[in-house]
């Protein structure tokens, strides 16, 4: 029964039967040009347990059907949803807008600067069953599989991996958690180089 398109002052939603502009989404958004949208039209979930008629009543304006659009502008990094329901009051702190946006040249300089880099460790211990092992990490000949590995490490990676080789007081081997020799993704996706 309804168009909806998006205009110059937002997106129109007009009731084809009377010909009647029925309301303006965006209205208040007068510095953004609406290019595109996306209607979702949820549907309430259905409650398995019966209740009073008084209760279900009550309950029906919080299960309706609320129709949400979405609707991106031109140039700009976001998107916006228009929905029939009012946020509620508990979300007073964040307010109509939520920010989630890439941060300006100067904002990112900013962070960049302010940015420490951890150190990474000389040497780990690796548990095993059969004892401990402590391994010496050499950062400074190369930095990148440190990296790798210390990373790795604390995202639990190497748990409960197979040691398939090793050397005493040369190497050890492992880091193939699927078993079949083709090792695995390194930190920065992909083969490590």
């Amino acid at each position: 029964n309804f168009l909806i398109y998006p205009s110059m002052v937002g997106v129109k939603v007009v009731n084809i039967h009377t010909n009647k502009l029925v309301r303006i989404l965006g209205k208040v958004e007068q510095t953004e040009r609406f290019l595109s949208f996306a209607l979702f039209q949820g549907k309430p979930m259905k409650k398995k347990i019966e209740q009073g008629v008084a209760v279900m009543e009550a309950d029906a304006t919080k299960e309706m059907a609320d129709p949400i659009v979405v609707v991106s502008a031109y140039k700009k990094n976001r998107f916006f949803i228009f929905s029939t329901r009012e946020p509620p009051e508990s979300s007073a702190d964040f307010g109509r807008d939520i920010f989630n946006e890439k941060p300006s040249k100067e904002d990112a300089a900013v962070a960049a600067s302010i940015r420490t880099d951890t150190p990474l460790g000389k040497q780990a211990t690796i548990h095993t069953t059969m004892g401990d092992i402590v391994i010496k990490l050499f950062f400074q000949e190369c930095p990148k599989t440190v990296e790798n590995f210390t990373v790795h490490a604390k995202n639990g990676y190497y748990d409960s991996t197979i040691f398939h080789r090793v050397i005493q007081g040369f190497m050890i081997q492992t880091g193939d958690p699927q078993g079949d020799g083709t090792g695995g993704e390194s930190i920065w996706g992909g083969e490590f180089e």
